[in-house]
Order: structure tokens, then C-alpha cells, then sequence
């Protein structure tokens, strides 16, 4: 079970319980499993460096696949997720062909 360093965090958290990453600006909000949702001072694009087995569905959203449910494309160029607690998120147009393909739908 991989950990990592959470800028804002005093002890290092399984990726595994993070679900997904929100972008609020410069800031995001981190969605855990076990635990309230945390306000880090770190960008979106940082979370996407640091965490290469995450997904970028999103101009403001970043998901783990291993909480990933469903991915439903309504049509050509619309698409959501579902995540693991339940929450439905949009994936950008420009994204949606890529994800397809990298989740071999």
C-alpha cells in the first residue's frame, strides 16, 4: 500500500483512500474514504505530477481509478464518472475519447 506526503497533512495517507481531487483555484479540496474532505495549498496540475495513476477527467477534477464505478458517455462527446461514495462527476469533452480508449471502453 503505496503512502504520500499530503502538503498540509501531518503523517502521510494511503493513495488508496483518497477518491478524487478537486481544484478550487490555486487550492484543491482532497476527498478521502475515511475522513472530512482537506483543504491543500497545492495546485491541480502538482496532485497530477505526484500521482501518476490518477486520472485528470477534468479541468478541476482528478480521480482514482481504483475508486472509479462507472464511466458512462451519454453520447459522441459526453461522458461522466461514478465514483466509489456516490459522486457523479462531468468529463470535459476533449477528454472523453482519450479516457475511452485508456480504460479500453
Amino acid at each position: 500500500m503505496a503512502t504520500f506526503k499530503v502538503p498540509g497533512l501531518q503523517k502521510p495517507c494511503s493513495i488508496d483512500l483518497i477518491i478524487w481531487i478537486e481544484g478550487d483555484g490555486n487550492y484543491v479540496w482532497i476527498h478521502f474514504v475515511d475522513r472530512p474532505k482537506f483543504l491543500s495549498s497545492q495546485t491541480l496540475k502538482w496532485f497530477a505530477h505526484q500521482l501518476p495513476a490518477f486520472l485528470r477527467v477534468h479541468k478541476s477534477s482528478l480521480i482514482n481509478l481504483d475508486h472509479l464505478v462507472l464511466f458512462n458517455r451519454t453520447n459522441g462527446r459526453q461522458a461522466k464518472v461514478i465514483l466509489s461514495n456516490g459522486v457523479t462527476l462531468l468529463v470535459s469533452r476533449r477528454r472523453v475519447l482519450p479516457i475511452a480508449d485508456q480504460l479500453g471502453i
